[in-house]
């Protein structure tokens, strides 16, 4: 697999060179003027000269060199030769120096050499540009951005809006732009010697969306060009949010990008899916930050965002290849212009808590319905007097907290004309809502673009974070995560005895969450370093050059020490141990593009050619003791390893992958109205084996602007109407291992030879994992429709699409029986996904003409998944596990990815007549659930199960809006999901009628006697009918509607700010996750994947208590010098 890499970047190292001297001869030919003295230098020539005339030396250098000249031999003849001899030197130097002082110099025209006057251009005087940028209430727009195409030399507009641009006589064209404004582009500018153009710029706000120009795979179009399916969000519906990462500010923005809470844990992700999930494996989409494909999203500062693109469908998505199978999510950060120096500083503070709390029963309700369920039993009380007890103790209190946040932004940017450069720095501190936990994020970002000389550009992107984060045990399936414990834990147990010791069960190994937290460290340490750097050349009128080298470096580190401490004989520890893990990778990519435009008439076409080679190494190496000095736990300093004087184990593992690509894109335009694009790219993995290594993956699209048809030309309230239509390629191999192809063996495996006293032990080796050669890359194929239009002189737009992606050959791993003995089941391709839906987005945008005004955009997508076939009929993959042994997630052919199965309940049986007419139900008694006997068998049992819901929201919308008032601004984002269920893995203990605590509002439902309840099952401490068994009674509604965002600011007039040299100042108080209108009685309706982004992808939609979103409210601040 080595040798295949390493002959892989070999032959791209080739490519790249072959390219590298392309532009170096470009840059030749470029560099020399026609006629130069550089093209005569080597011809070398001895002749005698002195005392000849002009015209006579002409005659001779023309014989001896056997090149033509042409001259006029009138006027040479008059001027003679002082110089004497030319001994082996070359033409060039030889008519330099005759032609010296004389007035005259040499040209080479069509291969002659022609002897011309030498005419000193007169001298002139530049002219100056000068202007204003306001918009169309005469507000003043600095920052503003106008450049001079002919020339390409731009400038910046100053806090009053002025301009000026020194510039040589001639005709111009001016071009402006302004974020949220329509550029400008003003043509025949006429610029006399010596003599200042004033110019009046009067910028108009941007109310069509089709008018943007967007980022899109290796280049920018404008979306009028578009013909597959893009998202955008601006930065400025992302900047001076209270968000602590860049994904919490894309919820509800883009239709068809689904956003979800992991945990609401500060510091940890959330899981990002774009038109559903395609695949068993990892389904995160593909991040491209600044052109860098290994970009960490969650290192970004919010502030530090100019604009998202979301890559939806796959004719958009395909010149990402196989990187691009699940979306891909293209970032572009900010950067500098000419002029003086930016300062902008943002700074908010805020306090968080958690906004709601489960209702769990009081110390004397729980003891009463604990003495119930022992009765139930046949077993005394345990309470003498159960009401004595009163309220208790509230666990959720004694881990929940009020915590504050805090951030400070401060930006600097500007430069002169050919070098501008941008540089932030941020420090993010929060504390989260659960004791224990906290997370800090100190990030510094650089870019800086240089002119070098007219042709060629350099710069680079470089962003370093470095972060800290303090942790509890939040995923864990076994009932021990800190939240979860804290819900089971018996209201009638207090936090602390008043001796000072933990407070204790007495009936049940239930843990205390507060001394789990204050007896367990968990600290992580993270830096990472995201770069890039490239150069970029003019070649020829049209075609450019460029080459980019992405890296990104990091390292982390994890450390965990629990101390000897006793709560209980189940929650000790009689040994102390320290655990710590170092891991670090390195990412690379280098990319060089070819990209060719040009105008033919009412013919445009947009071509670009590529290569990228990129590779991947991570590795990490885990340690682990025991028996630590006593006093380690009052000290750091004593919680080293090798203080450790037993229990010493030590691990350790990598990985290293890589990917060699080409791909090339034509966009083609005639009249601006009919428009196509086609894409292609071929990938070729070290994963896979030499017959399949490379993979081709295809896509075109078509669009058609009607509205530049003489049909609809005429039509007013159409300001423009585009149908487009595209089908595409994908492939992917993100989740597949790098060893899959090959067979390994596990070494050092201990086998004993004979019995009895005469046994041995030897060493020796068992295969632990089966290679196949044959794997290929998943196919993703996807067909796409839409249509974009603005109305009403651009106050509407409106947008909408069809898509139907189909994933074949998904890689999965074939299960074997465990008496083969191998520890790695084999990956083959056997699996099938469909994704279908619709997607619509609406806006209605006004003009800054009016004191008031608004931009609001409303999203809705609707998304059907389905397995339609898995390895074998019948295949199936678990996940999901609730309780050992059991899972309630099942992927099968016919049922989304991750559905929910389980027993279908049927009421609560009344009497004993009911239970004897039932089909068989073992345990069976009046009060328990009755289940359907959905195979007709008269006996429930696991052939009686089926699919009773999906973790995937058929439908997902939101809603943006800002609204401003002079100098206020009003800012909300709302979003929301339907379609979905949840399983309610918290309450195979809030609602069992064992030990833990009771959900309060089932338990009030209980049967009691015939009549009494048709929900919730008796109490009852043996459950001999098993209750708790997974059926649709943990299934609930996951839809809601969340007011995700509302902050009102007010900025200062510029009158008022002007004198103190302050171009902005802007005061504002803003909340997150303010309310949620849902059925859903759990913590949060938005329940993302198990362990974060690096947990298992089907175990996706299972509450089992994880850390709840925070609500945030906040006051915030933002300068601009």
């Amino acid at each position: 697999m080595k040798k295949n890499l390493s002959g892989s970047i070999k032959h791209f190292m080739r490519v790249a060179v072959f390219l590298l001297s392309m532009v170096f001869a470009g840059t030749l030919c470029l560099q020399a003027r026609t006629g130069t003295a550089q093209d005569l230098g080597h011809i070398r020539l001895h002749i005698r000269l002195k005392g000849k005339t002009l015209a006579a030396a002409m005659s001779e250098l023309s014989m001896a060199s056997k090149l033509a000249f042409a001259f006029d031999k009138a006027a040479l003849s008059e001027k003679t030769i002082a110089e004497n001899n030319f001994n082996n030197v070359p033409l060039s130097d030889i008519l330099q120096r005759l032609l010296q002082n004389s007035g005259y110099r040499y040209e080479i025209i069509n291969h002659t050499i022609v002897i011309v006057k030498d005419v000193k251009p007169a001298k002139i005087s530049p002219g100056k540009i000068i202007g204003k940028v306001t918009d169309e209430k005469g507000n003043v727009l600095p920052g503003a951005s106008i450049r001079i195409t002919e020339l390409n030399k731009s400038t910046v507009s100053e806090s009053d809006g002025s301009f000026s641009l020194i510039v040589p006589p001639g005709e111009y064209t001016l071009e402006v732009r302004f974020i949220s404004f329509a550029p400008q582009r003003i043509t025949k500018i006429q610029v006399e010697e010596g003599k200042s153009l004033e110019v009046s710029v009067v910028m108009k706000q941007s109310s069509s969306a089709l008018g943007e120009v967007l980022v899109i795979g290796y280049g920018t179009q404008e979306k009028k060009d578009i013909t597959g399916a893009v998202g955008s969000v601006a930065g400025d519906q992302i900047n001076n949010r209270t968000a602590a990462s860049l994904d919490q500010t894309l919820v509800g923005k883009v239709a068809g990008l689904s956003v979800s809470n992991n945990s609401g844990a500060p510091g940890t992700g959330m899981m990002i899916r774009i038109r559903g999930v395609g695949t068993i494996n990892n389904s995160d989409p593909l991040y491209v930050i600044d052109g860098n494909p290994f970009g960490n999203i969650n290192n970004l500062d919010p502030e530090d965002i100019q604009s998202v693109e979301i890559l939806k469908s796959a004719s958009a998505a395909a010149i990402y290849g196989s990187r691009g199978a699940n979306g891909v999510v293209l970032v572009t950060t900010k950067k500098g212009s000419a002029g003086p120096m930016k300062v902008d500083f943002h700074t908010f503070t805020g306090m968080q808590q958690v906004y709601k709390k489960l209702k769990l029963t009081t110390a004397a309700t729980y003891a009463n319905y604990y003495n119930t369920a022992l009765a139930s039993g046949g077993l005394p009380p345990v309470f003498n007097n159960p009401d004595s007890y009163g309220q208790g103790t509230d666990w959720q209190d004694a881990i929940f907290r009020t915590a504050p946040i805090s951030k400070y932004e401060v930006a600097f940017s500007g430069g002169k004309e050919g070098a501008v450069y941008r540089m932030s720095a941020s420090y993010l501190s929060q504390k989260g809502t659960v004791i224990g936990t906290d997370y800090t994020k100190t990030g510094v970002s650089m870019n800086s673009t240089h002119q070098l000389k007219r042709w060629l550009k350099f710069g680079e992107n470089l962003n370093f974070t470095y972060t800290t984060r303090n942790s509890i045990s939040d995923y864990d399936s076994d009932a021990r995560g800190i939240i979860s414990t804290a819900i089971q834990m018996a209201p009638t147990v207090p936090v602390k005895n008043p001796d000072g010791s933990y407070g204790v069960s007495p009936f049940a190994n239930t843990y205390n969450p507060v001394a789990a937290v204050e007896n367990i460290q968990r600290l992580n340490k993270a830096w990472m370093l995201m770069g890039s750097f490239y150069a970029q050349a003019d070649l020829l009128a049209g075609l450019n050059f460029k080459s980019q080298f992405n890296i990104n470096v990091g390292n982390s580190r994890h450390r965990s020490y629990i101390p000897v401490y006793f709560v209980s004989n189940s929650q000790k520890e009689d040994v102390s141990s320290l655990e710590e893990e170092a891991s670090n990778g390195t990412d690379w990519s280098w990319e060089n593009t070819l990209n060719y435009s040009r105008t033919f008439g009412k013919h445009r076409v947009d071509g670009l050619v590529g290569i990228t080679a990129q590779h991947s190494y991570d590795a990490y190496i885990r340690a682990y003791g025991r028996n630590l000095p006593a006093d380690a736990s009052l000290t750091r300093s004593l919680q080293y390893l090798d203080l450790a004087s037993s229990g010493m184990v030590v691990g350790g593992g990598g990985d290293e992958w890589g990917m060699l690509s080409y791909f090339g894109r034509i966009n083609y335009s005639y009249r601006n109205t009919y428009l196509a694009t086609v894409n292609i790219r071929r990938d070729g993995s070290s994963k896979f084996g030499a017959n399949n290594r490379f993979g081709t993956f295809p896509s075109f699209s078509l669009g058609w602007r009607l509205s530049n048809e003489p049909f609809l030309r005429n039509v007013k309230f159409i300001n423009d109407l585009k149908i487009r239509g595209g089908w595409g390629a994908l492939g992917n191999e993100s989740s597949l291992s790098t060893s899959a192809t090959v067979s390994t063996l596990r070494v050092n495996i201990p086998y004993p030879f004979g019995s009895g006293k005469g046994q041995e032990v030897q060493l020796g080796a068992t295969p632990s994992s089966i290679g196949n050669m044959n794997l290929r890359w998943e196919a993703t194929r996807e067909t796409d429709l839409g249509i974009d239009a603005t109305l009403l002189d651009n106050h509407i737009t409106l947008g909408a699409d069809y898509y139907h992606r189909a994933t074949s050959g998904i890689l999965v791993r074939l299960p074997i029986l465990a008496t083969v003995g191998v520890s790695e089941a084999p990956y083959v391709n056997g699996g099938n996904v469909v994704n279908k839906g619709v997607e619509f987005t609406l806006g209605f945008h006004s003009n800054r003409k009016n004191t008031f005004g608004y931009d609001i955009s409303l999203n809705y997508a609707i998304n059907r998944n389905e397995v339609t076939s898995l390895t074998n009929n019948g295949a199936a993959f678990y996940a999901g596990e609730i309780t050992s042994g059991v899972r309630v997630s099942k992927t099968m052919a016919g049922h989304p990815i991750g559905g929910f199965f389980g027993y279908v309940t049927d009421g609560i049986f009344q009497n004993q007549k009911e239970v004897d007419a039932a089909a068989k139900q073992p345990g069976a008694a009046p009060g328990d659930i009755r289940y359907k006997d959905l195979n007709g068998d008269y006996v429930i049992d696991d052939k009686d199960q089926t699919y009773i819901g999906s973790p995937w929201p058929t439908r997902i919308y939101g809603l943006s809006a800002t609204f401003w008032y002079k100098g206020f601004d009003l800012n909300l984002t709302i979003s929301g999901r339907g379609g979905n269920q949840i399983y309610t893995g918290w309450k195979h203990y809030t609602n069992s009628s064992g030990i833990s605590n009771y959900f309060a509002p089932d338990k009030e439902q209980v049967w009691t006697g015939e009549g009494s309840s048709n929900k919730e099952p008796r109490i009852t401490m043996l459950d001999p009918n098993n209750n708790m068994r997974p059926s649709d009674r943990w299934i609930q509604n996951g839809s809601f509607l969340r007011l995700n965002s509302l902050q009102l600011g007010y900025s200062f007039p510029q009158s008022l700010l002007k004198r103190w040299g302050i171009a902005k100042v802007r005061v504002y108080a803003g909340g997150e996750n303010l309310f949620t209108i849902t059925k859903y009685d759990g913590f949060d309706p938005e329940v993302g994947m198990r362990d974060g982004n690096d947990g298992d992808p089907l175990d996706v939609g299972i509450d089992r208590a994880y850390y709840p979103r925070p609500r945030t409210l906040s006051l915030g601040l933002n300068v601009n010098f």
